[in-house]
């Protein structure tokens, strides 16, 4: 089987040996237009002495760029484009009834510990306290993600009978209260871990935690780990 793709150009002809013959006796004459493609079956049963070709289904080529791959867009084997994934996506099998398309593998995408402990003083939502922030990551608008908080000492209030809310933002948008502690007692301290799934949309995202009090002054411990210490508090971002 020979498969001759023409150019940007087109125009371009082959010269058969003499040894090839055609089925019907006439030299095909397929299309020559920039980027036509067409297929050629040759067959030989004296070890490649003398053949007989066959002019195969011309296509047009679907591809337009560095990077694109043809597929089967239907049960005949109708030839589509696939366009160049994002850079360090997968090429990956969606079954018959959909296309093949890129993913992201599974994985982490972010992780940012914390360290030190952070004061929570403010006492609305849309004003609420950093606790930590993520990296910057450019999305694509198709993958689903895990959002994780983990802190070990979390802290209502210096004060009994006050609480703390806990919140994970896109940005400067909040995604809603992910913990709430209520303390009876100054500075009772509980664990906290969070999660939240989300398919960002696509482009450049920043996720970030962030607390706010009902009153007084509540804490979010962070520490460095090791012996005689807390693991650190952090954010992680992973692929669900």
């Amino acid at each position: 089987v020979l498969f001759r793709s023409q150019d940007s150009v087109g125009g371009r002809t082959l010269a058969w040996p003499a040894g090839v013959s055609w089925s019907g006796g006439i030299t095909p004459n397929p299309k020559t237009s920039a980027l036509a493609e067409v297929i050629y079956v040759l067959t030989t049963l004296d070890g490649g002495t003398t053949w007989t070709g066959r002019l195969g289904e011309s296509i047009a080529n679907p591809m337009t760029g560095i990077g694109d791959i043809i597929y089967a867009t239907d049960s005949n084997g109708t030839p589509g484009r696939l366009g160049p994934g994002a850079s360090g996506t997968i090429l990956t099998s969606n079954g018959t009834a959909a296309p093949p398309s890129y993913q992201s593998p599974a994985g982490e995408i972010d992780y940012v510990a914390k360290t030190t402990g952070t004061s929570i003083t403010a006492t609305a939502e849309s004003s609420a306290n950093t606790i930590v922030t993520g990296s910057a990551f450019s999305y694509d608008g198709a993958t689903i993600v895990m959002i994780e908080f983990f802190c070990d000492a979390v802290a209502p209030s210096d004060a009994g009978s006050n609480a703390m809310s806990i919140y994970f933002y896109e940005d400067s948008t909040s995604l809603g209260r992910m913990a709430y502690l209520y303390g009876s007692a100054a500075n009772e301290y509980s664990p906290v871990f969070a999660s939240f799934r989300r398919t960002p949309s696509a482009g450049l995202h920043t996720y970030s935690v962030r607390a706010a009090v009902s009153a007084g002054t509540g804490t979010v411990s962070g520490a460095p780990g090791g012996s005689g210490s807390s693991a650190p508090a952090y954010i992680r971002i992973a692929r669900a």
